[in-house]
This record gives structure tokens, sequence and C-alpha cells, in this order.
């Protein structure tokens, strides 16, 4: 078996991911504003919103399943389960877009949130291709920031600053 990080195609796959990631959240965070300002207050809030993303990945898909039953439930079936699957890969998006904020905080104010995202991003993808932690830490990314969509969608407050 070869060592994946030997190979310059590791490192490729990793730019494509890195850049098809930043243009998402470009425009998730266009769309949606209010997420870039987000954060993550203390370590309950972090829990719950691992609690709530934890919950959310299993239960709407097995909803949208459920929906899918009757005639008329099908496009709310496929619907959900769409939104599930996007909530799955913009979870991450999220929580490296709250990372970067972090990174950049100062009296000064925050950069242009491009910036906070691509530093973000950095770091998120560097976190989910460790050797031997890796994969948890894209469990505990991808459920926490599902959480925060969850949490957002809901209209609950996190522990959201003004930008």
């Amino acid at each position: 078996q070869s060592n994946r990080y030997a190979s310059m195609s590791f490192y490729i796959r990793q730019a494509i991911r890195l850049g098809a990631a930043f243009l998402t959240g470009m425009l998730l965070l266009w769309i949606f504003p209010g997420l870039r300002t987000l954060s993550i207050g203390s370590p309950g809030e972090t829990l719950k919103a691992g609690g709530v993303g934890l919950v959310t990945a299993v239960m709407l898909p097995v909803l949208a399943l459920i929906a899918c039953i009757t005639i008329f439930g099908i496009p709310i079936g496929i619907v959900g389960f769409l939104l599930w699957l996007l909530g799955l890969y913009f979870a991450k998006i999220v929580v490296a877009q709250i990372i970067g904020r972090s990174l950049f905080k100062s009296p000064m104010g925050y950069p242009h949130y491009a910036a906070t995202l691509v530093a973000g991003l950095v770091i998120t993808i560097i976190a989910i291709n460790l050797p031997w932690i890796g994969a948890l830490a894209n469990l505990v990314l991808t459920c926490v920031g599902l959480g925060l969509l969850a949490l957002y969608a809901a209209g609950v407050r996190t522990g959201t600053e003004a930008y």
C-alpha cells in the first residue's frame, strides 16, 4: 500500500477540493449573509450544535424516506434528501468560516469574509487529512457544521456577532 501523501495527485485533488469549497462557500455566504457572522462562544454551544447536527444527519434522510411512502410525499422526500446532502457538504464550509473568523479576530474588525473563509478552509482540509484522526475530525466538523446550519435554518440564534 502506497503512501497517499507522497503522490502529487493527492495535493492536486486537495487544491481542487479547496477551490470548489471556496467558490461554493463564497456563493453560500453571499446568498445567506447571516452565516458570515456565526460563531461558537462556548464548549456548550459546540456540543449543542454537534448534537443537533448528529440528530439531523441521522433523522433527515429517514424522514425523507418516510415521506416518500405516499405519492404526494415524494417531492417532499426528494427535497428533504437533497437538503440533507447539501447540508453535509456545506457543514464544513460553515465551520471553516468560523475558524477563519477566530484567526482574524482583532479590535480593528474582520477582513473580508473571503479571507476568513480561505484560511478556515485550509485548516479544515488539513485537519480532515491528518493520519489516524482525520476521519474523527471530519465527523466532528460535519456534525457541528450541520447542527449550526439546522439551528440557523430554524431561526435559533447562536453566538452571532455584528459583522
